[in-house]
């Protein structure tokens, strides 16, 4: 009898059933491993869009390393100008003391060496020479033996080491392109940084890319000859320059400086995937690197800085994080579930680390820009503040919801090139730039700062307005005064030195010459100075020099100056003089003044001053001319028995 329950179906059924299990368990699981394959592939591209962004920023923080290691360098041949502009004999001895003063290879990594470039004609060659023999260098010579029109010879050159003496005497102007960055420096009186050269002080079988850089000296004052006396300059190895800035910031990082716009073989400066010596070397890896390019401009010179970062350096290669670990349980899910309820609850949970991301992050940037050191603003199409940092509202010493809907040029003035219109109208072109303003709309010091800004474009690109990050750079600026200072004043007196009295005296001629107006000029010596120091002392003598500036300002005008030429004597500006009558007047007054007993140290001191006189124009036309004649007239004073005045003519009139 047939059966009627069906297990004559069962094989079929059952085939069925399982069929039925299984193809929807591979169909779950295949999806479940492109959904875990697609989380991979974005952990990969995130991990890799991370990797782009710190090189970004190791870039950028190297490159400016870079850039102020070059300005300190500048204000190291500053100072050796300075040094120059004094008007005291600087010889070999003196310069030596000078750079060894530097502490060249503690404090300033690959200077090969500070030297002085002295400008000269070809007939000048033979007492050139001679005089730096009789300094001591007897095998000095200038080379090559063909000069030209203009001889830049090597002059100084520390420290004294075995490379540095091949250099000595070499004429920097038989190489055109040294020439020409030499030529740049004496024109614009800033430092000028060559291209890339092969230094003489290097190997010639093993030759190392390096650079100079030159800075112009006018003759010092009071001295013969031409305006121009010569460029000091400093001569860097490349390799070990930049290896000394880089230190640890450049670990697995491929960094490579070439000189000019493109990068060239021939251009190439420095590399450390392929130095010259033995420090430093850099594995370069197979595969595709990452490349960030980074022009810059270096005293004058532009560079174009290459970064590579070689296949999984930068950042740890990620392993299975929790993104992949939530990817893998849901891919389970959904193959013991169904596809709909697994869908659910991936899109759900992808929602949620959305939102907890974009709150972490906001949370992150909150943190930072709260706690920077930096000032950070945000300002809207008006230039008014939308946004202010806690450091920022520190330093105007307001609020910083009191300050939001307040003017950004409130608080900071523009310099010449940071009008406001015109940051404004750079902004809406959508241009950021780095300039510098000061902060003196503030409850607090005043403060030099350092503006970053960039333009915010809304969907249609439209301008919404800019952020702003502020550098506190005061203390760079109070130095650069500060550097300033010294190098154009007395630093005893605090009157003008020798160089600067000099430059104000050309100026008052150039304005006297515009307008027809007279300018007097007073030569003073004191009397009696000498016995002063041998009885009590210099510094006896150096009080008794800064009473009589004091004193000699008593009988001066505002519009008057006063420097010091060295030792007792000094110069004595009357610009806008109105007869020569006044200017004897004027004299007669500070001789009268220093005629008055100084008391120092208990001590009572009687001095006199003799006083050379000459006007513009009548005794001259130019700063020499006027000078000579008023020194010569001082000298006649002394001769007629001292505490006196001299005029400057021919005539002693």
């Amino acid at each position: 009898m047939p059966r009627v329950d069906g297990n004559p179906a069962d094989p079929p059924e059952r085939g069925e059933g399982l069929l039925g299990v299984v193809l929807p368990t591979l169909f779950a699981l295949a999806l479940g491993l492109m959904f875990l394959g697609l989380a991979w592939r974005e952990q990969q591209q995130r991990w890799e869009e991370a990797r782009y962004a710190k090189l970004a920023r190791d870039a950028n923080t190297i490159s400016l390393a870079i850039r102020d290691r070059i300005a300190t360098y500048s204000l190291v041949l500053r100072g050796a100008r300075a040094l120059f502009s004094t008007g005291d004999q600087l010889n070999r001895r003196s310069w030596r003391q000078y750079v060894e003063g530097l502490n060249l290879y503690r404090d300033y990594p690959g200077v090969a060496g500070l030297g002085f470039c002295r400008d000269l004609r070809p007939d000048e060659i033979p007492a050139h020479e001679a005089a730096l023999r009789a300094e001591g260098q007897s095998n000095y010579r200038v080379w090559p033996s063909n000069p030209g029109d203009r001889v830049m010879a090597v002059t100084y050159l520390e420290p004294e080491n075995p490379q540095n003496l091949r250099v000595l005497g070499y004429d920097a102007a038989s190489h055109p392109d040294r020439r020409a960055v030499m030529l740049t420096a004496e024109a614009s009186g800033e430092p000028a940084l060559s291209g890339k050269v092969s230094l003489q002080q290097g190997d010639a079988a093993h030759p190392r890319p390096g650079a100079l850089l030159f800075l112009g000296l006018n003759n010092p004052a009071g001295t013969q000859g031409r305006n121009f006396f010569g460029w000091v300059y400093g001569a860097f190895q490349m390799e070990d320059l930049i290896l000394s800035v880089l230190g640890g910031r450049a670990d697995g990082l491929r960094v490579q400086i070439f000189d000019g716009d493109r990068p060239s073989a021939d251009a190439l400066l420095f590399d450390n995937g392929n130095p010259i010596g033995s420090k430093g070397v850099f594995p370069v890896a197979s595969g595709t690197s990452l490349r960030y390019e980074n022009p810059m401009l270096v005293a004058g010179r532009r560079w174009t800085l290459v970064f590579e970062l070689p296949p999984g350096a930068g950042l740890e290669q990620p392993g299975f994080g929790p993104d992949l670990a939530v990817v893998a349980f849901l891919a389970i899910s959904m193959v013991v579930g169904t596809g709909l309820l697994f869908n659910a609850r991936r899109q759900a949970r992808r929602l949620r680390q959305l939102g907890e991301s974009v709150r972490l992050r906001e949370a992150q940037y909150g943190t930072l820009v709260n706690l920077s050191r930096d000032g950070i603003c945000a300002v809207d199409r008006d230039m008014r503040l939308t946004f202010v940092n806690p450091r920022l509202a520190e330093w105007i010493g307001r609020p910083a919801a009191a300050l939001v809907g307040a003017s950004f040029f409130e608080f900071f003035q523009a310099d010449p090139h940071g009008d406001p219109v015109a940051i404004r109208c750079r902004l809406e072109s959508g241009d950021g730039q780095t300039y510098q303003m000061r902060l003196v709309g503030g409850s607090g010091p005043d403060r030099v700062v350092l503006v970053s800004d960039q333009p915010l474009r809304g969907p249609d690109d439209e301008f919404l307005g800019a952020t702003m990050v502020l550098t506190d750079v005061t203390e760079r600026e109070v130095a650069a005064e500060r550097i300033h200072f010294l190098a154009t004043h007395d630093v005893l007196t605090g009157v003008a030195n020798r160089l600067s009295i000099r430059e104000r005296l050309v100026q008052a001629l150039a304005l006297a010459h515009r307008y027809g107006r007279r300018v007097g000029l007073l030569f003073i010596d004191l009397d009696y100075f000498k016995e002063v120091n041998d009885s009590f002392g210099h510094g006896v003598g150096d009080q008794v020099l800064m009473a009589t500036v004091d004193r000699i300002r008593e009988g001066l005008r505002s519009s008057d100056s006063v420097g010091r030429l060295g030792g007792d004597e000094f110069l004595v500006i009357l610009p806008e003089l109105e007869s020569p009558r006044a200017g004897r007047a004027v004299a007669s007054k500070i001789i009268e003044a220093l005629e008055r007993p100084i008391l120092v140290a208990d001590k009572e001191i009687r001095l006199s001053a003799s006083i050379g006189f000459a006007i513009y124009p009548e005794d001259g036309l130019d700063d020499e001319t006027l000078v000579s004649r008023a020194d010569a007239a001082m000298y006649r004073a002394k001769c007629a028995g001292r505490g006196r005045v001299e005029g400057g003519g021919e005539n002693g009139a």
